[in-house]
């Protein structure tokens, strides 16, 4: 199991990278 702050790490890491792909799909226009 993994702790809460590396958890609230692990969210601080991925979400910019989510963030930017969701924006490159957007550009793309696939969503």
């Amino acid at each position: 199991a993994m702790s809460e702050g590396e958890l609230c790490e692990l969210l601080n890491v991925t979400a910019p990278t989510i963030r930017a792909g969701i924006k490159t799909l957007c550009k793309n226009g696939i969503l």
